[in-house]
């Protein structure tokens, strides 16, 4: 479930709201943190890789029983891995009907549990 889209819309008070919300109900696995913030990020003055890890923080703070994933726009670099510690990664790829190398990439980046958010 997606929890804070960015500074300019959501706080991260807000988002832990949310998830107190919602936090109780067994359909929820994890929760989800912005989208495509390297693509698209209207921060207020922010920057996504600090308004990241303040929400990462406070929603492991808030929930400690689910792990906290960000939706990238295509395949995070190993600098984004090293700013943001998310729990779980997720890619909107757009590559037409393959996914080309995309595993075997995602592979080679990181360990850390994967999955497509969007796909066409």
């Amino acid at each position: 479930m997606t929890v804070y889209y960015d500074s300019a819309f959501d706080s991260v008070s807000m988002a832990v709201d949310r998830v107190c919300a919602v936090g109780s109900h067994p359909a929820v696995i994890l929760w989800n943190i912005f989208n495509e913030p390297n693509f698209v990020y209207r921060g207020g003055g922010g920057s996504y890789v600090a308004d990241a890890n303040q929400v990462i923080a406070a929603l492991k703070a808030a929930d400690p029983s689910r792990p906290v994933a960000i939706s990238w726009g295509e395949l995070p670099t190993a600098s984004d891995f090293a700013a943001i510690p998310a729990d779980v990664w997720s890619a909107n790829v757009y590559r037409g009907p393959s996914f080309g190398s995309l595993f075997t990439d995602w592979a080679a980046r990181s360990a850390k549990p994967f999955f497509i958010s969007e796909y066409g």
